[in-house]
Order: C-alpha cells, then structure tokens, then sequence
C-alpha cells in the first residue's frame, strides 16, 4: 500500500490538470501547482523513487497526453517543470519525450510551441546537449522560425530559449549552424526597441555579452554588422534604458578582445569603433556630479562608459594599429566650438595612453604639449578633463615623464591649482599627486628645487572650503612627505596643526579624517622622535576618540616607528588592541611591520 500511494495521488492530480473544459481553470493551475511541488520531495526523499514502473509509465504517459492538448500557456509552462525535474533526476532514458518535443516544434499552436522552446532550454540544461546533437540542425531551424513568429509572447520564449540553446551547442557542426543567428536576432534587437520592448532588447544583448567570449567564432562573418547594431543601439537619441547602451560596448569591448588578430587588420573597423567613442565622450553634460561633488557617488553615465570602452579597445588592439586611425580625429575635436568635442579629445588620448604606450612613449612631448593647450581652455570642464588626462599619464609613462618633464609638470600644476574653479583646483592637487608618488629617486633633485612653493601652495589649499579640493590637497601632501622623506622635516610645524585640526572637524568627511591621519603619520616619520612624539600623543588620544575612524595597521606601524618602546602603553586600550589583532589575522605584512617597529 505506501508504494501505491504516490500513485494514486499523482494519478488524481494529472486527471485533473488534464480535464480541460471539464475542471475550471483555477482548480487546474493549483492541481498543476501542486503536482510539481509532491513530485518532488516527500520526507526527505523523491516521490519517483516510490512508484512501480507500471506507475511511472502510465504517469509520464498522462503527463505529455495532458501536454498535447493544453491550450493554457502558464499551464502547460508549469507542466514542463514537472517533466524537466521527472527527465533530469529519474528518467534520462525517455524516447517518449524527444518524440513529443519534435512533435510541437512541428505545431501551429502557439502554446505547444511555447511548450516546445520551454523543454528544448530546460532539457539542454539539465541532459545537456548531447543529447539533442543528433537533431541539432532540426531545432536550431525551429529557434529560427520562432524568433520570427508574429506572436510577441512567442517572440519572447524564443529569445529565452535562443540565449540557452546558443551558449550549449558547442560542436563545430553546430556553431556552423548557429551563425546565421547573428543577423537575426541583431535585426530583433532594433525591432524590440522600434517596438518599444526593451526587455527583449536586453535579453538578445546579455546573449551576445555570453556568446562572444564563449563561442567567437560564431561572429567571425559579422563584425561589421555587430558593429552597425553597438552603434545604433547606443547612439539612440530617444529614450532607452541606459543599461542597453553599456551592454551594446561592452559586446564591441568584447569583440575587440576576443578577435584582436583579426581586428587589428581591419582599418575601417577600427576607425568606425574610435568615431563611436569619440562621439559618446562627448555626451557630457555640464550639469553632471563630476563638476560638483566627490566622484564616489556619481553614476556611471554614456561618457564614462565609452571611456572604459576605449580602454580596453587600445589594450586589446595596440597603439601601432589604433594610433594611426585614433590621432587624427584629435587635431579637429580640440579646435571644436563645442566644448564637449574638446573635453572628448583629451579623455580619448587619457582612455588610450597605457595601451598605446609603446608607440606613444616616443612621441610623449609632442603630446604632452597637445594636452597643455586644453588646460588653458576656457570652459572648466575641458580643463578639467586635461588635467584628468595628465594625471593618467604620469601613471601610463613613468618613469620616463618624471625624469624628463618634471619642472614643466610642477609649473603646470601649480598654475592650475590657482584656478578659480575648485574642481579644477582639485584636478590640479590630484595631478601633483599622480606625479609624485614615483618622483622619489628618479628625479628627486629636480624636484626638491620646487619644495618651497608646492608647500606653500598646498598649506593654502588645506583650508580650501570646497571638500574635493582638501581630499586631494591632504593626498598630495602624503604623496609628497613619501617622497621628501627627512627632506620635509623644515615643513613639520606648518602642517601639523591644520591636520589635527581636521582629523577632528566633525564637518569634514570620514574620507578626509582618516587621509589626514594617515597624512600625520608621514610627517611624523620626518622628524626625529623627540619633536613628534608629543603630537604623536595627542594624535593617538584624538583617534581614539573618533570611534567611526578606520584604524588600519599602517597607521599604527608609523606611529609604533616613530615613538618607539613609547607607543607600548597604548597597546592596553582596546580601541587600539582589537583592530591589530582582527586586521593582523588576515593582514600578514602590516603585522609583522608593526611587531617589528614594537619589538626594536
């Protein structure tokens, strides 16, 4: 009796999911509902497991009968889940349903359709594909049709059982078959959006995002289309989800990285590719976060996006194949009216600088001086950009730029500290940064020439009103006191007092606090220990009584360092104690820094 009890019961809730015009449709669905749920577990364990094989034929047989004739689609959708779950976990072997699954590809109603793509995606999943190589060409000719079927909710499972179908069929036979499926659902893409479906839109995009790393091949006749459809969808000019236009570059970012060989030979690709993103840089907007406050909070907006884009492009492609088509578009986007075209140009040259340094590096004054003009430009945001630019290729080429340029470098920059727009003023600290933090023994004495006036303008800009302008100004004098080492201990009374004062301004923000702390700690390094340690004291009493600063092992090695066998009592506080010993369990270095600064 407990081996058919599971078959009556099963048997109960297939006649009623079946009884069509004979049991209302609600009564179905939680039939339907319910059969899924007891064909699963029961106490632990799978209720197939209980039935005779006289049960589990007559059900499986009940369960495509009540398949073939179901005209409900969440109905029959639901059934499919209970035939995937009997077909992955129980029945491997079952000609039945192969047979059944062909039989409603070859349908005229939808519904069966639906329940045709459903099974393909789910059985692909769970039997994997082999099972369905042997009818391969038949399905992916079904997938064909149903992509252009009229029905939109057709549409929609097609594109669904597409971007699974597409992604597991990976014999070389196959992938043969799948190409002609770019074109398609490119052509869906525009259509969906026409349509104002972008739902469908992002589904056939995040395929394209799978399948390109996944299986290039298959694009390998379709570059220029792929292009033609990244341009379209993220040129649009009505309004479309932003994440529609990031997923567009990021399948031509792909491209470019999965078919570089290919690429770098193809010259009317690569400048079609630099005119969309020199285009997209320039949809900046002077109303955007960028010009106002910290960049932390910003979104990402079109013109970062195709930043990043450009990145990877001049990464992936190289500067010998990209600088010949990328550079002369500049020359035109600086002398631009808009000053969009000419912020465009310098972050174009920022986005492009480390992949294509190799062939840059030997032409770097000349660019250098291309970027120096826009500086000086009228609007702020291109000054802005240029220093941002600047920034970048103190990183892109050093050392080479801090030993050839580093006089021209400060100049620049302090000049541009005097701005009389603070997030050019910031831009401008955040530049003198960039430069200085590998100027130490590479052109360190060209630089000390110019310690007394950094200082001086750097002291002033700590007590700059706008926030941007103090985080960066606090970063430089970090940079600087790392590079200066015992070389800044004449400057130790001018900027001890500002820092403390700051570390404890409950109106500055916690970013700025524990910079400046970390700032102290560097200074404190470049006198001997009897002129720091009463600061050090007093610095050590502030930080612990600011329970929302970060207390970080670097910080504490510094003033271990500098105050010696003085800084054991501050090892009895638990505000100090606790955070060492949680960050030095997973911060292996930190650790053995501090107990050797304690331990000498």
């Amino acid at each position: 009796m407990k081996e058919q009890r599971p078959g009556r019961w099963l048997n109960a809730l297939l006649q009623c999911v079946a009884g069509v015009g004979r049991v209302p449709d609600h009564i179905r669905q939680l039939a339907a509902v319910i059969l899924a749920q007891r064909s699963q577990l029961q106490n632990g364990e799978w209720v197939w497991e209980h039935l005779l094989p006289e049960q589990r034929a007559l059900a499986k047989a009940r369960l495509l009968s009540a398949l073939r004739v179901e005209r409900v689609q969440q109905m029959a959708l639901g059934l499919c889940t209970v035939v995937d779950t009997i077909a992955a976990r129980h029945e491997p072997v079952w000609p039945e349903l192969l047979a059944f699954l062909l039989e409603c590809s070859k349908s005229s109603e939808p519904v069966q359709q639906a329940v045709a793509l459903q099974l393909l995606s789910d059985l692909m999943v769970s039997l994997g594909p082999q099972t369905f190589h042997v009818h391969s060409r038949r399905i992916l000719e079904f997938l064909d049709s149903s992509l252009h079927a009229t029905d939109p909710l057709m549409r929609h499972s097609s594109l669904l059982a597409a971007n699974t179908i597409m992604q597991l069929f990976d014999q070389p036979d196959d992938v043969k078959n799948i190409v002609p499926f770019v074109p398609v659902l490119a052509k869906r893409v525009i259509c969906s959006l026409q349509q104002g479906n972008q739902q469908d839109a992002h589904e056939i995009l995040g395929t394209f995002i799978e399948l390109v790393p996944a299986a290039p091949q298959i694009f390998l006749p379709h570059f220029r289309l792929m292009l033609q459809l990244v341009c379209t969808v993220a040129t649009l000019t009505y309004e479309i989800d932003d994440g529609l236009k990031f997923a567009a570059l990021e399948i031509l970012a792909e491209l470019c990285e999965t078919h570089k060989t290919a690429l770098r030979k193809d010259t009317e690709f690569l400048r079609d590719t630099t005119f969309l993103c020199f285009q997209l840089l320039a949809r900046v907007q002077e109303e955007q976060l960028w010009f106002t406050v910290p960049n932390e909070g910003s979104e990402l907006t079109i013109s970062d996006v195709a930043e990043g884009t450009l990145d990877r492009v001049a990464l992936a492609i190289g500067g010998k194949a990209l600088v010949p088509v990328l550079f002369p578009f500049l020359p035109q986007l600086a002398q631009s009216t808009a000053w969009q075209q000419r912020y465009a140009a310098a972050a174009a040259i920022r986005a492009c600088g480390e992949g294509c340094k190799f062939v840059l590096k030997s032409h770097l004054l000349e660019l250098l001086n291309f970027v120096e003009v826009l500086t000086h430009d009228a609007h702020y945001g291109v000054r802005c950009s240029a220093l941002s630019c600047l920034t970048q290729m103190c990183a892109d080429f050093r050392p080479k730029l801090q030993k050839k340029f580093t006089s021209g470098f400060i100049q620049l920059a302090l000049q541009n500290s005097f701005d009389s727009n603070t997030r050019v003023q910031a831009r401008a600290c955040s530049m003198l940064n960039s430069f200085c933090e590998v100027v130490c023994g590479v052109a360190y004495t060209a630089f000390a020439s110019h310690l007394d006036v950094i200082v001086k303008r750097l002291r002033q800009l700590l007590d700059s009103k706008d926030l941007c302008v103090r985080e960066e100004a606090v970063s430089c004098v970090s940079s600087i006191v790392y590079s200066a080492a015992k070389h800044f201990g004449p400057y130790y009374d001018v900027f001890m007092p500002p820092l403390k004062a700051m570390v404890v301004d409950s109106n500055v923000r916690r970013v700025i606090r524990e910079k400046a702390l970390e700032c102290l700690s560097l200074v404190g390094l470049s006198v001997d220990k009897a002129k720091f340690a009463p600061d050090a004291k007093d610095i050590i009493n502030i930080f612990l009584k600011t329970p929302d600063t970060v207390r970080t092992i670097d910080i504490f090695a510094r003033f271990a360092e500098a105050l010696q066998k003085d800084f054991a009592p501050f090892l009895k506080d638990t505000h100090v104690l606790e955070p060492l010993m949680k960050q030095a369990s997973v911060t292996v270095d930190g650790s053995n820094e501090l107990i050797t600064h304690l331990t000498h």
